[in-house]
Order: C-alpha cells, then sequence, then structure tokens
C-alpha cells in the first residue's frame, strides 16, 4: 500500500525545492497549512482530485509525488516485490479516477452534436492544464469536417458555485460563453473558449489598439451590462437559483459585515501607520494622508445605516434588485472583433444584488471614478435599464451607486491587506468617495 510516510517526506522535499512554505502551498491549493503539515507527517495523503495541481507546483508528474523512492531503486529492498506490485496497483487506481475526473470524447462529442448540430468524425486535442484560482483549467481543440471548435474544461476543487451560475444564466442571456456540458458530481463544466478574436477589457486604459478598441465600444459593453440587470430584474425565479450573499441573509450578518470591513481597514491603517505598507508598488507611488484615511472610516459611519435601510426595504420585499456579475472588473468584459459581440466571464462571485455594485465595480475602481466623467456613462445605463423596467427611479439609481462606491472601497482594502498594494485603485476609489458621497 501508499506509504504515507515516504510520500510526505517527497512531498516536503518537493516543496523545499520549489522554494514554497507549507502556508503557501495552502494558499494556492485553498486548503489550511494544517492540512499540508498532515501530508508531510505521514498522517494522511492528498486528496486525489489536489494531486494534478501539486504536480504542476513541483513541476513534476503525479508519478514523481506517490511512487516511493524504493520502488526504483535496486539496491533498496526494504519493500518485498509483493507490496510494491500493491503500492503500484493503488497508484493505478488513483491515475484512474483521476483520468475519471475529466470529460470523455464520447461525452464532448455528444455534447456538441446537440448544442451546434451533427459535427461527424472529430479528434479531441487536450493542452496541458493550469491552475487558476485554485480550479483546474484545460483547454480543449475539436476538429472535425464541420470545423474547428475552441472548448475550455473547468474542474473546480473547491467551491464550485460559479457551475449553477453559468447553468442558471446562461438560459436567459447570450452575452455568456455557450455551456455544452455539465457534470455536478464532478464538478466539470465544459464551455466555449473566448479566443483570440475577443479583446479584454483588461487593456481598458492603455494607449494602443486594445484600449482604443475598448473604449470606443464602449455603449455596446454597457448596454449588455443593462441587458444583463434587466433580465434577471425582480427575477424570483433566477434568485432561487442564484440565491442570497450570506452578508444579506439578516441584519445581524449585515452588521457582522460592516464591523469586518471596519477591522479590515483598522488593520490596514496600523500598517500605513507603522511603515508597513511600501511607499511604491509596481511603480505605483503610495501617496497617502490622513485626510485620505478618513474617507473610509466616514465610508463605514454612513454604510452603518444605509445598508440596513436598503436590507429592510429592499432584499426583503426582493424590490429593485437583480442578478449581478459581482466582480465585474474590465477584464471580465470580452469584445468581439470580428461583430463587437459582447461576452462576461469569471462568474464566480454571482450574487443577488443591486446593479450598481457592478457599475462601481468598473467605474469607481477602474475606469472613470470622478463623478463629472463617470455621469454620462451612468445615465447611459440608466435609459438602457429604465426602458426595460419599471419604479427604479434615477434617485434611487445614485444613492445606490453612492452606497456601492462605499462597500468597493473596502474591496480594495482587503487586498491590500493580503499583499496587494493597487494605491491607483485605492486613489481612484477614494476620488469616487470625495467626488460623488463626501460633498456638501
Amino acid at each position: 500500500m501508499l506509504d504515507t510516510k515516504r510520500v510526505g517526506a517527497k512531498i516536503a522535499s518537493l516543496r523545499k525545492r520549489m522554494g514554497y512554505s507549507q502556508q503557501q502551498i495552502a494558499d494556492l491549493l485553498y486548503i489550511s497549512p494544517q492540512a499540508v503539515s498532515k501530508w508531510e507527517n505521514g498522517h494522511t495523503l492528498p486528496e486525489t482530485h489536489l494531486l494534478p495541481q501539486l504536480a504542476q507546483l513541483f513541476s513534476c508528474t503525479i508519478d514523481d509525488i506517490l511512487i516511493p523512492e524504493y520502488l526504483v531503486d535496486e539496491s533498496d529492498r526494504s519493500l518485498s516485490n509483493s507490496q510494491a506490485q500493491q503500492t503500484i496497483a493503488e497508484l493505478g487506481d488513483i491515475l484512474s479516477l483521476l483520468h475519471e475526473q475529466t470529460f470523455t470524447k464520447t461525452q464532448i462529442t455528444n455534447a456538441l452534436n446537440k448544442s451546434i448540430g451533427n459535427i461527424g468524425v472529430c479528434s479531441i486535442k487536450r493542452e496541458d492544464s493550469v491552475i487558476i484560482e485554485g480550479n483546474t483549467i484545460t483547454k480543449l481543440l475539436v476538429s472535425s469536417s464541420q470545423g474547428s471548435f475552441e472548448l475550455i474544461e473547468k474542474k473546480y476543487n473547491g467551491n464550485s458555485a460559479e457551475i449553477r451560475s453559468y447553468d442558471t444564466l446562461s438560459k436567459s442571456i447570450p452575452t455568456l460563453p455557450c455551456v455544452h456540458l455539465i457534470d455536478y458530481d464532478k464538478q466539470l463544466i465544459l464551455i466555449d473558449h473566448i479566443d483570440d478574436t475577443y479583446m479584454s477589457g483588461f487593456h481598458y486604459d492603455e494607449n494602443n489598439e486594445n484600449g482604443v478598441f475598448f473604449r470606443n465600444n464602449l455603449p455596446l459593453w454597457l448596454k449588455a451590462i443593462a441587458d444583463w440587470h434587466a433580465t434577471f430584474w425582480e427575477n424570483e425565479d433566477a434568485f432561487s437559483h442564484i440565491g442570497l450573499d450570506w452578508r444579506l441573509a439578516s441584519k445581524e450578518n449585515l452588521r457582522s459585515h460592516i464591523s469586518m470591513m471596519s477591522k479590515d481597514f483598522k488593520i490596514y491603517k496600523e500598517n500605513e501607520k507603522g511603515g508597513k505598507i511600501p511607499k511604491v508598488w509596481k511603480s505605483m507611488i503610495n501617496d497617502i494622508d490622513d485626510e485620505k484615511l478618513n474617507c473610509f472610516e466616514r465610508a463605514i459611519d454612513i454604510m452603518r445605516t444605509a445598508y440596513i435601510e436598503l436590507l429592510e426595504n429592499r432584499f426583503y420585499t426582493g424590490n429593485n434588485i437583480t442578478v449581478i456579475h459581482g466582480d465585474l472588473n474590465p477584464s471580465r468584459i470580452n469584445i468581439s472583433r470580428v461583430n463587437g459581440q459582447v461576452k462576461f466571464d469569471g462568474l464566480q462571485a454571482v450574487r443577488i444584488g443591486i446593479p450598481t455594485e457592478d457599475l462601481a465595480m468598473l467605474f469607481a475602481l477602474h475606469i472613470a471614478p470622478n463623478k463629472e466623467k463617470v455621469l454620462p456613462y451612468l445615465n447611459n445605463y440608466y435609459q438602457i435599464l429604465s426602458k426595460q423596467i419599471t419604479n427604479y427611479s434615477y434617485q434611487t439609481f445614485m444613492s445606490d451607486y453612492k452606497l456601492s462606491i462605499m462597500e468597493n472601497m473596502f474591496f480594495v482594502i482587503k487586498l491590500m491587506n493580503q499583499g496587494i498594494y493597487d494605491f491607483a485603485m485605492r486613489d481612484k476609489a477614494i476620488e469616487a468617495f470625495r467626488t460623488f458621497v463626501d460633498v456638501s
């Protein structure tokens, strides 16, 4: 049988060779450092679904992790032949299980025949898998006489809520990659790959072809956002599938959420005062003073009252709420260079919310924090939305946007406490607060 002590020692050796700490491995795999310690001490083995990720982190094969050195060292006779054969058999079982955690060629072919039409005889090429945000991503190229199709197979190794988001939303809106196949038991999804003909909004502020293209097509993706929100406006069926975010489940949860934001800021402020925050990070200057820091404290004071009112008047009644993307930064927006079609991706944070949560993430933290610059965009969005829904006044819309600015300010603080010192984003959040909220 697999020797947990020797496997643990091998994991420790590989980890140290790559220069990782146990905490870093835990963070990368979205597990606890105690779990890594138990592996290395020989108390437990890694769960099967984590083995490909470990192999990638250690730049080795799964065999390198699991096969003890004595199976390939003829001078070491500490293991009997029967024991060695049993160990190899167990390894085969593990590798077989890993193979079963992907879609088969038959499954993929049948799914494409159903969603696209008969593609005929085909071949499937799998590229090397990569680990992104703890999940295993594999690009597939399906070639047949009917054409070639680029797909993404995504295996969720932790939170698989995104599967349900794709499953629920893709049935109602055209601005998501086509979903071909879902296996909830295996936590697998097969979707279209957003290929190179699409331009990501990641380059929104660059003075090059990509930046100009994204900015010139702002009306297209702004309309796509408004259409998304309108589609799920007060949509009880969608709400039942998506579910309410924990912080909005009760007043107690909401107060706890605001308290946590306040604690996060306190930690950040102490780090600033103690000189633990760098003055320069990735060419960004840390230009902070007491006046700017006070913006966060005033935001907390406002939210303590305003968010409770929002909970009572909107979320408890189901009025003027929708399904939001939840992480709508520019990199989540993709525009086709061929036909101008818009596609959104990255649905990990989809939840029930107010529409301005998406808008504030996009504009206050990235594209246009200043009120004077962003107001035409917000007005454009509101006009599109109000043609499809009723009883959402412009005054309420503006109040929502101010509240969303304040909550997004603390998203930046959380990043700061994680060592992501995006001073530009922080200063944009402060500018949005000053020009939209903190005015007489």
